[in-house]
């Protein structure tokens, strides 16, 4: 048996033993959620653990629910989330470029909400620390009036992943949220 073979054969069984672990590994994940109710949890240090669940609320389209969270419960995943759109206006493209210094490459508007479908869940929200891509000239942003649902206005030129930091008044950790921010042509968006 030549070199080339051993070789061969030698990664064939890495990638049998690989696959194994591997199905082991999902089975175990699998049986645990099953008997867990659909969910997971990992313990990130003493003071903060990861939980992930199905979510518990299911609404119809445009009906804004209101659903109720038990005091002593854990706060879910889905209790607060992060919401946008992003519009361009034709009108204002010169303007926005020339703002920018970017001529030639179309300035989006973009809105950003925290939204909750929990009752109460808004009232609770101190502020909110947004993180925009490192490109923008203020690219931390905290926003802290509910009565808006924490409205972040800004412009963008690209697609990119937003995240915030979600601070609740009666909570020491805040809710790690994200959001991939699309750039439309929604021509139907009424805009505020």
């Amino acid at each position: 048996m030549e070199i080339s073979q051993v070789i061969e054969v030698v990664f064939k069984i890495i990638e049998f033993c690989l696959i194994g672990f591997a199905l082991f590994f999902a089975w175990n994940l699998f049986m645990h959620s099953k008997n867990s109710g659909g969910g997971f949890s990992l313990k990130v240090s003493e003071y903060v653990e990861l939980s992930v669940e199905p979510a518990s609320v299911a609404i119809g389209a445009g009906q804004p629910a209101q659903t109720e969270l038990i005091e002593a419960e854990k706060i879910p995943a889905d209790y607060v989330f992060l919401n946008h759109i992003s519009f361009l206006r034709e009108e204002k493209q010169s303007e926005f470029q020339a703002r920018t210094g970017l001529t030639g490459i179309p300035h989006y508007d973009i809105r950003v909400v925290v939204d909750s479908y929990y009752k109460g869940a808004l009232d609770r929200v101190k502020y909110v620390e947004y993180f925009l891509h490192k490109s923008y000239e203020e690219p931390i942003q905290t926003r802290s009036q509910k009565q808006n649902r924490f409205l972040l206005k800004e412009l963008a030129n690209g697609e990119y992943v937003l995240q915030a930091k979600v601070y609740l008044r009666d909570r020491q950790e805040p809710f790690l949220l994200q959001r991939y921010i699309t750039l439309s042509l929604d021509k139907n968006y009424i805009r505020t």
